[in-house]
Order: C-alpha cells, then sequence, then structure tokens
C-alpha cells in the first residue's frame, strides 16, 4: 500500500483491510496540522483566562470538584494514564493496534482535541516507524471510551511500558531511541484526549467487517458447491426470480451462486432428470445468505459513521 493522507475527509473501513497484514505511509494533510495547531491555540488562551475546564484543570469523575493548580496539569495527564493503564490478557493483534492508531490521528486531524502538534506528529512517527505499543485485549469500559487499552498505547508515547518492534517486543523507550524519537511530555489535556475514544472498538470492528466479508463470499461458494454435490438446479438462484423481491442482498447471493454454476458440468449432467423440486436448504440459500448481506451493510455504515467521527 501506498501513502495514506490523513485529514478531516471521510474514508471507508475498507481502506484499512491491508492493514492487517501489512503496513503503510502515513501522512498528515496541511490543512489537518493547521486544524490541530489552532485547537491547541484555542485551549491554552482558555487555560489562560483561568476557567476551569474538565480534566484540564480539575480532577476527574467525582473529584471534578477539585481544581488543580497550573504547575500540576502535566502530572494530572501523566497520573491518568498511568492510573489506566491496566488492561489483562493476550495483546491485540498488530492490524487492530496500526488501525487503532490511524483512528486516533483521524480524530485529532478534524481539530476538537487541543492536542499539541507535537503529540501528533510522534503517533504518525511510530505508525510510520511501525512501532506499535502492546496493548492488552481485555479492560476496556466501551461506554466513555476505550480507557484501558488506550492508556497502554499511550504509555509507549511517554516512553513507559513495552511495543512490538521489528519482529520482537521490546521496552518503548528503547524502540523510539532507535527510531531516533523522543518520548513525549504531556501537556494539558493530552492524557485525556489519548484515553478517550472508541478507536480501539472501532479497529475490532473494522476487523470483524474484513472477516465477514470474506466470509459471505465463501458461503456463496460453499453454497455453490453444496448445489453441485446435491445435484440440483440452477433455476432457483435465476437473478430474474430475485429481482422480483427487492431485496438487493438476496438478489447480490443469488447472482452471485447463479454464475458461479452456470458453466457446471456437473449441473448440466442432471437437467433433464425426474425430481421435481431441490432441498429447501438449497433453494432458500439466497434468502439467508441475503439477509446476512443486508446486517452486513448496515453495519458498514454503523462504522464508517464511527471511524469518520470524533470520538
Amino acid at each position: 500500500m501506498g501513502t495514506v493522507l490523513i485529514s478531516d475527509s471521510s474514508l471507508s473501513w475498507r481502506t484499512f483491510d491491508c492493514l492487517f497484514d501489512g503496513t503503510a505511509h502515513f501522512r498528515l494533510s496541511r490543512e489537518a496540522k493547521k486544524s490541530i495547531l489552532v485547537s491547541h491555540q484555542l485551549l491554552n488562551n482558555i487555560i489562560n483566562t483561568g476557567d476551569q475546564i474538565y480534566g484540564v484543570n480539575t480532577g476527574f469523575g467525582k473529584l471534578s470538584n477539585i481544581s488543580i493548580k497550573t504547575e500540576d496539569l502535566k502530572q494530572l495527564q501523566l497520573n491518568l494514564v498511568r492510573s489506566h493503564a491496566c488492561g489483562l490478557g493476550k495483546p491485540l493483534g498488530l492490524g487492530v493496534t496500526r488501525i487503532t492508531m490511524v483512528l486516533k490521528l483521524m480524530t485529532w486531524a478534524k481539530g476538537y482535541s487541543g492536542i499539541s502538534p507535537k503529540l501528533s506528529q510522534l503517533l504518525l512517527d511510530m505508525l510510520n516507524h511501525d512501532i506499535l505499543p502492546v496493548i492488552p485485549r481485555k479492560g476496556s469500559v466501551g461506554a466513555s471510551g476505550d480507557l484501558a487499552p488506550l492508556a497502554h498505547m499511550a504509555c509507549a508515547m511517554i516512553g513507559e511500558g513495552d511495543v512490538f518492534f521489528k519482529d520482537r517486543i521490546t521496552s518503548a523507550r528503547n524502540a523510539l531511541r532507535k527510531s531516533g524519537l523522543k518520548p513525549i511530555v504531556l501537556g494539558p489535556k493530552e492524557g485525556l484526549s489519548l484515553l478517550n475514544g472508541t478507536h480501539v472498538s472501532t479497529a475490532l470492528a473494522i476487523r470483524s467487517l474484513s472477516e465477514s466479508k470474506r466470509l459471505l463470499t465463501l458461503a456463496d461458494i460453499s453454497g455453490a458447491l453444496s448445489t453441485e454435490a446435491s445435484l440440483s438446479s440452477i433455476t432457483p438462484f435465476d437473478p430474474k426470480i430475485h429481482k422480483l423481491k427487492k431485496h438487493k442482498g438476496q438478489l447480490d447471493a443469488a447472482t452471485n451462486v447463479f454464475r458461479l454454476l452456470k458453466s457446471s458440468e456437473i449441473v448440466k449432467s442432471h437437467q433433464n432428470c425426474d425430481r421435481v423440486q431441490d432441498p429447501y436448504s438449497i433453494r432458500c440459500l439466497p434468502h439467508v445468505h441475503g439477509a446476512s448481506r443486508e446486517i452486513f451493510t448496515n453495519v458498514e455504515k454503523i462504522i464508517d459513521n464511527e471511524l469518520n467521527s470524533v470520538s
């Protein structure tokens, strides 16, 4: 895969399909860099007014009524990251981790997070050096964001925790050093901007979509083979019949199976047999596969909306 431009433009989940098996080069658009800078300057201006902003100069959750001194704002964000890096289980796959990092950059690129250009540049550099944080797969709350998993991603950026680098697990600090990168010191709000979001859940959903897409194709192929094995007719899959139902998924499944069987020597060998009707499990194949396709299409829309949202 070539270069992927990260901007405020929308992308399809299919853009990420190749990242499960390999890498790509990413860059931020000029407009994205400007949006990040403007939102960062805006945040600093608000902080300088002395107004209270949740999670920036206040505590979190039940401690939101506690004011944080200016000299402690950076420590607040560091404490937030460290306290939430408590995931369990085996690490997420490398593809899911790559996509998580890209999705986080896509959110920042829209210019509503207040993070510094240095933070976005480090995450971008880590992606392009294929420095992938070790993120335990269990621990996400989901509702307010993938807090624990994203905390492990954030830990790597501050030089803590482990990463996958050059086909092995090593310390984040070591991988950054070997790549000519330095851990970042989190500024106001940056820990919160790293932890909040559904980027891990969305990356997992993209993986599920990718696998489901392959399964839908394999299901039609298996259906065609089953039709041959049971010496059934191709007629129930004729697209002319299924166009009458107005369900696109059903029509697509029927068309696929019909196309696969159209030149089948096995099907031709029993065209004039005395069987009146084939097994129902064969004849209803387009209806069952079609319903699955309709669900898949609906989920595609939901995931595309989520991955292009500010989260």
